[in-house]
């Protein structure tokens, strides 16, 4: 990334924005084989935004999920498997049992991509 700047903030603001970008189009070039795995639930809207503590969110008053941009860094299963959880929130809002059978059921081997997102994330620096 090339920027006349020196400023910190405003790099990484930079970046930040070309993160969301990007995850914007992956998810828009698999928006329609997604929402087909989805066909029982009213089909939340997606945001893209920077996030400190989580990949995702979901908020069941506004039917929305928020994804965060950093997701974009990363391998696409990653980004789906984070799409796929939130998705499965439309079902069960919490972590329990059914929530992670069908989570399960409509992304296999879900808690090993869990699983190796979160050991990528510990030597991540943006």
């Amino acid at each position: 990334v090339y920027t006349k700047t020196s400023d910190e903030v405003s790099i990484k603001k930079i970046i930040y924005n070309m993160y969301s970008k990007k995850l914007k189009q992956y998810i828009d070039s698999i928006i329609l084989r997604v929402k087909n795995d989805y066909t029982d639930i009213i089909f939340p809207t997606i945001k893209y935004k920077t996030l400190k503590s989580s990949f995702g969110l979901y908020y069941k008053k506004t039917n929305e999920i928020t994804l965060s941009n950093h997701l974009a860094k990363y391998d696409y299963k990653y980004i789906d498997s984070v799409l796929y959880h939130e998705l499965t929130h439309c079902y069960y809002l919490s972590h329990g049992e059914e929530f992670y059978k069908k989570y399960e059921e409509k992304y296999s081997n879900c808690k090993t991509i869990q699983h190796e997102l979160r050991q990528i994330v510990y030597k991540d620096k943006f």
